[in-house]
């Protein structure tokens, strides 16, 4: 069991309010991502779990024991939680070859050699690098060296594995191979993980639930799925996706059982039993460029000009104005349109998100 829970967590450097009670149940053998832009407390908040950082208040729980109290200024040390933490920097002793630097931390529990063996060679080959046991990391690429830094922490067999950036510093390619990588080295090892990145591709592609982070309070904690299809608040819809969702602003009116809603869309019927919340005189409409189907041809529903066409090979993305309102439309293959033609817009309104104009709050969930 690997469960961590965290209740009501404030942290503060000086006087700046940098966790903002931190209310998060990360679940035994999950892979949970802590996502969010620069400066947002996710680093703040995996270390605090580490244990490199104090809170000022709140609770943590693994595992259903206490292993800190900010009130009581109970703190469990770092080295007694049965976790290990991965870096942005790899952290790779120099003078250390790779079959050295994974075999320390078993050296320190004064293991056996031979059972020390058995484990670094399982790590080495989980992580695909048994060729390399006999370099120092100056011989090794980054994307080598990052994978002797996991290797190193899943070596002890944590009871949870706490990743910082890790691959930040890597390429665009070896960010792709390594996500791979880290999704495998998951599902076969079952580790609870706690992953921090600012990166969304990440974070939809590797997680099973992400936890959103704005200014220190956490937004939405959700499966990857929800958060993309979902967005709790416009903030996190904004956030969220690439190229990003399509926010427009409607007028309500209140009908009998329905709201009816205009925009540059065209007329949107919604039944009162829809709405979760408080829907006002205006909204705000978000849907993803993918959403909306183009058509020449006048098909008698909403239309708008083309403000620029931009082909990429295997997309099109193609700016739009309607109404004052600008959006964006993602079409498969290349296709052409030219600057300020008419074309004409196809949505199907069960796939809006539809936010509350003043709280940014999501009143009406898209159904996919």
């Amino acid at each position: 069991m690997s469960k961590i829970v965290l209740n009501n967590i404030n942290k503060f450097y000086g006087s700046n309010h940098v966790l903002k009670d931190i209310n998060l149940t990360i679940n035994d053998g999950e892979f949970m991502t802590l996502l969010g832009p620069s400066g947002c407390g996710k680093t703040t908040t995996l270390r605090v779990i580490a244990g490199l950082e104090e809170p000022k208040s709140g609770q943590i729980y693994m595992d259903d024991k206490l292993i800190a109290n900010g009130e009581e200024d109970f703190f469990t040390p770092s080295s007694e939680r049965n976790l290990n933490l991965v870096f942005q920097s790899y952290a790779l002793w120099p003078h250390m070859t790779v079959y050295q630097i994974v075999a320390f931390g078993l050296q320190i529990k004064k293991m056996p050699k031979n059972q020390i063996d058995e484990i670094v060679k399982n790590a080495l080959k989980r992580m695909q690098i048994e060729e390399y046991a006999d370099r120092y990391p100056s011989e090794l690429s980054g994307g080598q060296q990052q994978r002797v830094a996991i290797a190193r922490a899943i070596a002890t067999n944590p009871k949870v594995l706490l990743l910082d950036e890790p691959l930040s510093n890597l390429d665009a390619k070896l960010r792709v191979d390594m996500r791979g990588e880290l999704k495998r080295l998951h599902q076969e090892m079952g580790t609870t993980i706690v992953y921090v990145t600012h990166d969304q591709v990440e974070a939809l592609t590797m997680s099973t639930r992400v936890a959103i982070f704005f200014e220190g309070e956490i937004e939405q904690v959700d499966t990857p799925m929800n958060v993309y299809n979902n967005p709790a608040t416009v903030k996190v819809a904004n956030f969220i996706g690439n190229p990003r969702i399509n926010t427009i602003n409607g007028t309500v009116k209140k009908q009998d059982s329905k709201y009816l809603i205009d925009s540059c869309l065209g007329h949107i019927e919604i039944p009162e039993s829809d709405v979760e919340g408080e829907l006002t005189d205006k909204c705000v409409i978000a849907f993803r460029p993918e959403q909306v189907i183009l058509s020449k041809k006048d098909n008698g529903k909403a239309s708008a000009k083309v403000y620029s066409c931009m082909p990429a090979g295997s997309e099109t993305l193609v700016s739009l104005e309607a109404n004052n309102e600008q959006f964006l439309v993602k079409e498969l293959g290349v296709n052409e349109y030219e600057h300020n033609s008419t074309v004409y817009l196809s949505i199907d309104s069960n796939r809006l998100n539809i936010y509350n104009f003043e709280t940014g709050k999501l009143v009406v969930k898209a159904q996919m």
